[in-house]
């Protein structure tokens, strides 16, 4: 009896790592991240809330450049140092590998107006894209207010 059950049970995983292997493995990345540094975040909210900013890597600071924001042209580039430690924690963070933001994505309920996607450029040429990021009560919607706050207060 003890040899059925334990043929029954082996079937069973067998079965079911043959039907976890199976799906879509086109470049796709659902846990981790791809080997090598992240080079670049490329940040984009559409709808409400609209902004678009790249950040890379600096030696001891980081470079952004803000593309647009509230559907107008901005293009403006400006330096965050670890005079502002919070933010600089935040992307640091992300840099570091020390913060996934595969945490920060979300299922919306309903119509939300506003979507917010996330692309990083890795070392070894390798990009993912992450969709559906909830920036709001979080770091990431730190990150998001920084930027749009030194956006309000740049002239145009």
């Amino acid at each position: 009896m003890n040899t059925q059950i334990t043929k029954t049970i082996s079937a069973f995983l067998f079965i079911s790592f043959i039907f976890l292997g199976c799906g879509d493995s086109q470049n796709t990345v659902t846990e981790g991240y791809p080997d090598g540094t992240i080079e670049k975040l490329e940040w984009n909210t559409d709808g409400g809330g609209d902004l678009h900013f790249s950040i890379t890597r600096d030696e001891d600071s980081f470079q952004i450049d803000v593309e647009s924001y509230n559907f107008q042209e901005v293009d403006k580039i400006f330096v965050l140092t670890d005079e502002d430690p919070d933010i600089y924690g935040i992307v640091e963070d992300i840099f570091n590998r020390d913060m996934n933001i595969y945490d920060y994505v979300f299922t919306p309920t309903g119509e939300t107006g506003t979507w917010t996607t996330l692309t990083l450029s890795f070392s070894g040429g390798q990009d993912i894209t992450i969709n559906q990021i909830q920036t709001w009560d979080n770091r990431l919607g730190d990150l998001y207010d920084f930027i749009e706050n030194v956006v309000l207060a740049v002239p145009r």
